[in-house]
């Protein structure tokens, strides 16, 4: 869409601004206030307000020249974006969350999962040169290796597991550990990638190893309880006749008291049921 008024040179160089510049037009103009209620994916909305707004300028072929060079001055060429992998959510999330605390743009609202996006905006928009922004880059990829947790640490938790993504997530969550974020993770591959990376952005390796192990035992025992192998405490009064006979029980097999009253309840059951097993088949067994 062409702007009136405006010469065929200019035009052309509109034309070929793509949605990454129309996404820094946007924050230069502060339409991410004035005009908030726009959806952040709706690119030709956006791109039509901008259109609009330059033409209504008494001056718009100057207007457009500032933005033309302030532009240059403001986005780094994509090449210094080239060792992040789009596809990996993990370490895109990663890179959006530590630029965000660096720039200090949490008042900035996102509302998309797109976080390698997420993060080249959030450079663009930052107010710092383009040296500055090209040693942050530099530094934040040196400093990937170092943060990113080991697959061993993790190995436990499981993308397919949906079960345990959800507790792990909410476990997270509840001890205030996952990024600030106004969209939550929906997929498996989304929600195992938002955990990683709560481990990833932990900068003190004691306390993330802490976490981990802890999470690691709390898993452990969910698990346990649920499998319905959890023994619970029982209160049965017995004459002191019938306690003695078990103490004595206990002694001859070697086995606590618990144990013993367990195997005489199986084999009560067992023989009442037409059960074939024998006391000492259970007993070469070490059933108690």
């Amino acid at each position: 869409m062409a702007i009136h008024g405006v010469s065929s040179d200019l035009n052309k160089k509109i034309k070929e601004l793509d949605e990454r510049d129309y996404q820094w037009i946007w924050f230069y103009f502060g339409f991410n206030q004035t005009h908030s209620h726009i959806p952040q994916n709706s690119f030709l909305k956006r791109k039509e307000i901008i259109h609009n707004y330059i033409s209504q300028q008494v001056n718009k072929q100057d207007l457009i020249n500032k933005i033309l060079i302030e532009k240059e001055n403001s986005l780094i060429n994509k090449e210094f974006f080239n060792w992040i992998d789009p596809k990996d959510i993990r370490h895109c999330l990663w890179c959006f969350i530590k630029a965000t605390i660096y720039y200090n743009l949490f008042y900035i609202q996102h509302y998309s999962l797109d976080s390698y996006r997420e993060f080249i905006y959030s450079i663009d928009i930052s107010e710092t040169n383009l040296d500055q922004k090209i040693l942050f880059i530099n530094n934040l990829r040196v400093n990937w290796s170092n943060c990113r947790t080991p697959d061993k640490e993790t190995s436990w938790i499981k993308q397919d597991n949906i079960i345990q993504l959800n507790w792990a997530w909410d476990y997270l969550k509840k001890n205030n550990r996952t990024p600030l974020l106004l969209v939550n993770p929906s997929t498996n591959q989304e929600i195992h990638s938002y955990i990683l990376c709560s481990f990833d952005l932990i900068n003190n390796p004691l306390e993330k190893e802490l976490l981990i192990i802890k999470m690691k035992k709390t898993w452990s025992q969910k698990k346990f309880r649920d499998s319905g192998k959890l023994k619970k405490p029982y209160h049965i009064p017995l004459s002191k006749h019938s306690h003695k006979n078990l103490e004595n029980l206990s002694k001859i097999f070697n086995k606590p008291i618990s144990q013993v009253l367990e195997f005489i309840i199986e084999k009560t059951y067992n023989d009442y049921t037409n059960g074939t097993e024998s006391i000492d088949s259970k007993n070469n067994n070490s059933a108690i």
